[in-house]
């Protein structure tokens, strides 16, 4: 086996690896199937995307916030907050705790836009029971939820790291020598 092989071997049996690759799939699906749906240009773009969990209709959040949220630039978020503030998904109102901040905050037509992705991905859901069928969806699903809650887990962030490395066998040195 070469090494391009066991890397891709290696890649497929990575959980992280496989689970990273199913987020980008469904991105990309829901992204598409969004922009399909919508009038008018295209806007669900990876760089707009990472914006929308963080984006509400009610107390809204400075763009500089924004930028450190996500580790941008403050240019990277004005570029990313452009088309949605053109398309009238998000409007940037005054800070009412600091008069020269400005709040990105979603609009009504903003708030419906962020439904429709929420739409599509509960259609990808329905999909997805469907082919895995219900009950492997449904253990899969309860599965994720509880690695979310993990990953969240302090602990969990300040755990040391694990080596994943196979010792050498003595065997497979001596032939290396």
């Amino acid at each position: 086996m070469n090494h391009s092989q066991r890397l891709a071997r290696a890649q497929t049996e990575n959980f992280g690896h496989v689970l990273l690759a199913c987020a980008r799939r469904l991105d990309e699906l829901a992204q598409a199937r969004v922009n399909a749906r919508r009038s008018g240009p295209p806007l669900a773009r990876p760089s707009v995307m990472r914006l929308v969990p963080f984006l509400d209709d009610r107390a809204g959040v400075r763009p500089a916030d924004l930028a450190r949220r996500l580790d941008v630039s403050k240019q990277a978020i004005n570029q990313a907050l452009a088309p949605l503030l053109a398309a009238g998904l998000v409007n940037l109102d005054p800070d009412p705790s600091d008069g020269r901040a400005l709040l990105a905050k979603l609009t009504p037509a903003g708030v419906a836009a962020f439904q429709l992705g929420l739409d599509t991905l509960a259609s990808f859901d329905v999909l997805l029971a469907a082919r895995m069928s219900s009950p492997s969806f449904e253990t899969t699903f309860r599965g994720l939820r509880q690695i979310l809650a993990l990953l969240h887990d302090p602990a969990f962030e300040q755990a040391p790291p694990v080596s994943t490395r196979k010792p050498r066998s003595p065997r497979s040195a001596q032939a290396r020598s």
